[in-house]
């Protein structure tokens, strides 16, 4: 996800203002990337890599495998 936080996307900066509301606007960033088991770029992006995108770049910590983001999550 180097990409995406190249973009000022994530650790630098919150994709909007709102924390309630960044992690959708950083998930639509991604509307028409191919779904791909494992993706975690712009090229091709699975579910836990969409999940960690949009929440990293809202500023909420989360792990890449599902099964780890729903103990921290939950």
């Amino acid at each position: 996800m180097s990409w995406f936080f190249g973009k000022g996307y994530g650790r630098d900066r919150e994709v909007c203002k709102d924390r309630n509301t960044a992690y959708v606007e950083a998930a639509e960033l991604f509307l028409g990337t191919p779904y791909l088991w494992g993706g975690n770029s712009n090229t091709s992006i699975d579910c836990s890599g969409l999940v960690q995108a949009a929440l990293t770049a809202s500023g909420i910590p989360c792990p890449g495998d599902s099964d780890q983001q729903e103990k921290q999550l939950a």
